[in-house]
């Protein structure tokens, strides 16, 4: 119950472990738990490895993010930080930020966006997991029609 065919939550109901909607965006594989319909949230998780991550960008909206496994780089205002297991990042509205697996090791974590529509985002530069290297430019693109931006812009 609650399920719907994407494989996320969208009403009431209990997502089995390993459940959600899968992406790969930037290198990362980005799993959508919970999307509610006409709300201003979503909550997904994300695993991510090595150096790789999304560049340096600004977004409108603010996201919370908790680490699950392993340990979390976050660039924030141009200052990176290490979260680990346990450990909660908070990073506001239109703040430069940006993540990688500390020590280019797997990294588990989860994000509470409070952006209701971020799947979409997800689906528009959705890439087949066995790119070796992302089109940055062309994700750019498709992040900007969602107001994500570079850094100063």
């Amino acid at each position: 119950m609650g399920e719907d065919d994407t494989g996320e939550l969208r009403q009431a109901g209990v997502l089995a472990d390993g459940g959600g909607r899968a992406f790969t965006v930037m290198g990362d594989r980005v799993i959508v738990k919970a999307t509610a319909n006409g709300q201003p949230h979503t909550l997904f998780e994300v695993v991510t490895r090595g150096p790789f991550g999304p560049p340096p960008h600004r977004q409108p909206w603010p996201e919370t993010y908790y680490v699950l496994e392993g340990a979390l780089d976050v660039l924030l205002d141009g200052m990176w930080r290490t979260a680990s297991v346990g450990e909660t990042v908070h990073v506001p509205a239109d703040l430069t930020r940006a993540h990688r697996a500390h020590a280019a090791k797997r990294c588990r974590f989860l994000v509470f966006a409070a952006n209701g529509e971020i799947t979409a985002l997800f689906r528009a530069i959705d890439e087949e997991p066995s790119v070796a290297a992302p089109d940055v430019a062309a994700v750019g693109l498709a992040a900007s029609s969602f107001g994500v931006r570079p850094p100063g812009a």
